[in-house]
Formats: structure tokens, sequence, C-alpha cells
């Protein structure tokens, strides 16, 4: 009976160590086979891809200033003592050239000129008088009845008599020009942008009444630096942003000869279009771009550029192998929704058009087929 008990409990120890053995021993051969598998790579990114393009775009300079009165003319009071009785105009009024702005006391002005009239009328008196004298003269001495001293002194005061006509005239014109200026007139078309006249004051010459805006015509006054300046011409187009938003546009009338010692920048005179300038204001300080001439370049489309720690980079794409490669980049002008790219890349490389921004350098991706040259309206 014992041995038989023995023998039982020694097979079942058996059976228990050989399970645990089978449980605890690595290398089982369901773990050899799965092991035995290639684990496959990871996809990280399904992309597209594009080509750098040869294409041919504006250059633009960007550029900022204020907008300004193309000139002003200054009207001031050209007579003295009279007092203003009438104020026509105000700020913001339209005039055109002889336009009556303000008015002075002429009653002064009207008496002299009257008087003036009368010692004109005098004097033509005389001349009559003088002329008639001299002609009995003449022919008193054709018969020997006249000295000859008599005959000079007739003929002298015929020509006193003249001169006496003439200047009476001229200081009646100057009356009737004092007359004339007690009325203030535009000088030329345009806007009113200052007024100093004030009813009761007393003329003084050369005192301010108004200043004009001529003929409404601004000017955008663009600060460029010396390396942009030489690039601009007169005939260049602009494109000038108000602070509102509302877009002007323009065309480059003359350059500074100079720059400004404190800021090395010199001006590009801009005269904006009358059709686009009426919501401008003298003043305005605005941003734009001036337009002077093409360029060829490369180009991207913007949603291939990742910007990263204040610089900008692409991915290119080894089509065989499909890994990534980071690029940083230079960029220039834009044009829709492409980018000049101006160092970086050359044509024929393959990048990724979107979604660099979830890539990083080495990644493997999966390229989609794309139309190459779909360029998305770039010329």
């Amino acid at each position: 009976m014992k041995l038989r008990f023995f023998s039982a409990l020694a097979i079942a120890l058996s059976v228990i160590v050989i399970g645990v053995f089978t449980t605890v021993v690595p290398g089982s051969a369901d773990e050899k086979d799965q092991r035995g598998k290639e684990t496959p790579v990871p996809t990280a990114l399904t992309v597209s891809l594009v080509e750098p393009k040869n294409v041919v775009w504006p250059e633009i300079i960007k550029a900022s200033g204020a907008i300004a009165a193309w000139q002003e003319a200054t009207i001031s009071a050209e007579i003295s003592g009279a007092p203003l009785i009438e104020v026509l105009v105000d700020v913001g009024y339209n005039v055109q050239p002889g336009d009556i702005l303000a008015l002075f006391d002429s009653t002064q002005a009207r008496t002299q000129l009257a008087q003036q009239q009368a010692l004109l009328d005098e004097a033509k008196a005389h001349l009559t008088e003088a002329i008639g004298e001299a002609k009995r003269a003449k022919q008193l001495d054709a018969r020997d009845a006249l000295s000859e001293q008599e005959l000079i002194r007739a003929k002298t005061k015929e020509q006193a008599a003249r001169a006496q006509v003439q200047l009476a005239q001229a200081r009646l014109d100057a009356q009737q020009l004092s007359l004339d200026k007690t009325q203030v007139v535009a000088p030329d078309s345009g806007v009113i942008t200052t007024r100093n006249a004030t009813l009761g004051a007393i003329g003084t010459p050369g005192a301010e009444l108004f200043r004009l805006l001529r003929q409404n015509r601004l000017e955008w006054h663009a600060e460029l630096t010396a390396e942009s300046l030489v690039k601009v011409s007169p005939g260049d187009m602009t494109e000038i942003q108000l602070p509102g938003g509302m877009l002007l546009t323009g065309t480059v009338r003359q350059i500074a000869p100079t720059l400004n010692g404190g800021t090395r920048t010199g001006i590009v005179f801009v005269a904006l279009d009358a059709a686009t300038a009426n919501h401008a204001r003298v003043g305005m300080f605005a941003a734009g771009t001036i337009n002077v001439g093409e360029r060829a370049a490369l180009a991207l489309p913007t949603s291939s550029i990742v910007h990263r720690d204040g610089y900008e980079y692409i991915f290119l794409v080894d089509r065989e192998g499909g890994r990534t490669t980071e690029q940083r980049v230079i960029t220039g002008r834009r044009f829709s929704d492409w980018i000049e790219i101006t160092e970086g890349v050359t044509s024929g490389a393959d990048v990724v058009r979107s979604g660099g921004a979830f890539l990083t350098n080495g990644d493997h991706v999966k390229i989609l087929d794309w139309p190459m040259n779909n360029l998305g309206g770039v010329e």
C-alpha cells in the first residue's frame, strides 16, 4: 500500500513541475512564431507634393508715410484800414477761381475812386484846351504871326496836359485796384482748409484769411530707404491703404533728390487718383506698396511653409524612401496663395504641399498623387 501511495505522489508532482516549467519559461513555440514576424513601420502622414514653379511677379516695395496736400494756397488781406464786413465761406467749402470769399468795407475806396475819376476828367479837359491852343499856334506860325517862343510854349503845354491825363488815369487804375481788393476771391479751385477771417477785423496787408487746398489734389509722401529709393521711377503705380481699410491708387509724381539726415530716408511723392481719394485726409498716416516692375522668382504655396522658432521651413520628400527632410527657407513676395522662395530650394524639388506642421525631420510619409503643375492661378 505504501509503495502504491508514494508512486502516485511522485507522478502527480512530476505533472505539476512540467506545467509550471511550461508556463514560466520564455521562448515558447507560439511566442517564437510571433517574434519571427516583422513589425511594420508606422506611417506619420499622407501628403501631397508640389514642385517650386518659375513665375514672373510684380516687384513690390512696401512703404509708409503721411497724406499731404499737393499744394496749398494762402489767401491774405491786401487792403489796409478797412474792416471785414462779410465772410462767405467756411472750412470745407469747395470754391472755384474768382469766387468771392469775404468782403471788406469799400466805402472809403469808392469815395477815393470817385475823386480820382473827377481828377481824370479835369485832366482830360485841360488836355483838350491845350490841344486847341497848340493847333492855333501852328496856324499863326504858318503866317509868321507868332514867335518861336510862344509856339514852343503851346507845344509844351499840350505835352504837360497829356502827362497829367496819364497820371490821373494811373491813379484811377490804382484806386480801382484798391476797390477790387475789398473783395477777397479764390485764386484757384479747391477746398477751404483753414479760416482765420473774423468779422470786424481791420485789414492788414499779408494777414492770412484762408488756406486753400489747390484743386483738391492729395499726395502720399512715402518714406523709403536709399536702397529702395533707387528702384522707384516716376510713373510707377502705387496702392495705399488708409487706417479704415479703404484702398487708394496713385502714381509716383516725383522723387526727392536728397535724404533726411536723421532718418536716412527719402520721400517719394505719389499723386493720388481723384476717383479714390475722397476718404483721404491731410495728415493721415498710411501704408502702401509701390510696383517697380517685374522679376522672376520660384514660388510655392503658402500652405507648404512651416513657421517654427521665428524661422520658416519646408519639408522635402525622398520619393523612393518616403522620408522627409526639414529645410529652412527665406521667403519674399506674396501673390494670392503663393509665396516667393528666395533661398533654400531649387526647381524640381519635391515639397510637402500642406500639413508640414505635423511632420518632423525623418518621418516616413505616404505620397498622394497630385497634379504637379497645378499653380492655382499663379503666372
